[in-house]
């Protein structure tokens, strides 16, 4: 059905959150804001007041517009509240369409979609299934060069070619046949709405890699540290170094020079090369980046989540708003939200095969204006763990009742981790509990815990 405005604003000023104060016609013109209209006549008089979701529908708000449009109404409810009372109206209104606070919110669920449709696609389970594995242990299908503002507005499709790989679980007690599937697969976006959009994957190919019959691929870093015997930590740094192509007068490439004085680096690391090779500057057969992975002589910087940018001192990447910002940004912003995101984008970075890292490069200890705080904040929480967090986080492996139980907790950032006793945890899971069977599982699970000590 064609979302119902005076049903949405019924749904925001019955919302268990909403304050007594807001009117209906003052919540009728908040949803036009976070829609992305200026008044209520505006979107009264679009395409979208008329709308039809589809199931590739998402929703994503115009937060900002949202928030302006409260302050001039005066209203007394807190920004965020009024965010999720929006969302939650229109969600009632359309029921299962996602509804994001942002477009970096729609680029993880599109994220999530493209995983997921990758592990339940017929073509990729086909290649999965010759594995002799134990299961998947990790989908790699980054969303790269996705631009918003390259979706034409006129509703035409906008297509981004993915590639990227199935990891499975090697069992060590069937034939090996290979682990590494790689998988080619378009991310399709289209512009149904100012505020609406369109999204879908497909998947146009899916190959066993059983990386027989070619060389392991290696990384700068990993070539170099062969190269130079010198560690890999040393070698990160090492890849920041001028390379020089060596070539005939007709043109005929026979080899490359590193020159290893022009990076910032021990001097022990230095008097190592130089005792090795004679030189700081380190000459190379033309056959020496066939080994490595795709190499872009001219990298492009890579940023996590508060990575200091280069050649602006005092000026960080925040991801979660995709742009550069001043250091009380993230506190200010996105207070300890900022240490969970810091964390993702490392171990995404961290676990990025090397194949596909050409073109990009991130030094070995950048500057990270978030690193402290959040390495400070874990170990904080770490720390608080009460004895049967830490005795649960410990059957996260286990194939039963119990195991799932722990793999949920450990996915609920909401759970109180520091809680010792029985009932304060018997409590919670109350509340949050959606199926029967959880707490009879919780009390199997604290009775093998004292069983356990």
């Amino acid at each position: 059905m064609a979302i119902d405005i005076s049903s949405v604003a019924f749904a925001i000023t019955h919302h268990p959150k909403a304050d007594s104060r807001i009117k209906h016609g003052h919540a009728q013109q908040c949803f036009a804001a976070a829609l992305g209209y200026n008044s209520l006549a505006a979107l009264q008089a679009s395409p979208d007041a008329g709308f039809l979701p589809d199931r590739e529908t998402h929703v994503v708000l115009d937060v900002a517009a949202l928030l302006d449009r409260a302050h001039e109404l005066s209203l007394v409810v807190g920004g965020e509240e009024l965010c999720v009372m929006v969302r939650d109206a229109i969600s009632k209104t359309w029921v299962g369409t996602p509804v994001h606070m942002s477009l970096e919110a729609f680029r993880s669920s599109l994220q999530e979609e493209v995983n997921l449709t990758v592990a339940n696609d017929g073509i990729v389970s086909g290649q999965t299934a010759t594995t002799n594995s134990d299961g998947i242990r990790e989908i790699y299908m980054p969303i790269e060069g996705l631009e918003f503002d390259d979706v034409p507005s006129n509703g035409d499709p906008h297509e981004i070619e993915m590639s990227g790989h199935i990891a499975m679980e090697q069992d060590p007690e069937r034939p090996y046949w290979g682990h590494h599937v790689d998988v080619r697969a378009i991310l399709w976006l289209v512009r149904q709405g100012r505020a609406f959009w369109a999204a879908g994957c497909r998947i146009n190919d899916a190959e066993l890699d059983t990386n027989w019959d070619r060389p392991d691929i290696l990384t700068l870093a990993e070539a170099l540290a062969d190269l130079l015997d010198v560690d890999i930590g040393a070698a990160e740094e090492l890849t920041d170094a001028p390379l020089q192509q060596l070539a005939s007068e007709d043109g005929l490439v026979y080899g490359w020079e590193f020159d290893f004085s022009e990076v910032n680096v021990d001097d022990d690391v230095l008097e190592q090369v130089k005792a090795r090779h004679g030189s700081l500057q380190v000459r190379v057969g033309p056959d020496f980046f066939d080994r490595v992975q795709e190499f872009d002589r001219d990298p492009r910087r890579h940023y996590l989540h508060g990575d200091e940018i280069e050649d602006e001192p005092g000026v960080y990447f925040c991801a979660s708003c995709d742009r550069p910002v001043e250091a009380d940004h993230f506190d200010r912003e996105h207070a300890t939200k900022s240490y969970e995101r810091y964390f993702t984008d490392l171990q995404r970075w961290q676990r990025r095969p090397a194949r596909s890292k050409g073109g990009v490069r991130r030094p070995a200890n950048p500057v990270n204006v978030v690193a402290p705080a959040a390495l400070a904040h874990q170990a904080a929480y770490e720390e608080s763990r009460s004895p049967f967090h830490r005795w649960l986080g410990q059957q996260s492996q286990r194939n039963d009742p119990i195991g799932d139980l722990a793999r949920d907790i450990r996915r609920d950032k909401a759970f109180p981790a520091a809680a010792s006793s029985r009932e304060a945890v018997l409590r919670y899971l109350e509340a949050v509990a959606r199926t029967p069977d959880v707490m009879p599982t919780f009390k199997d699970a604290w009775r093998e815990f004292n069983g356990a000590k």
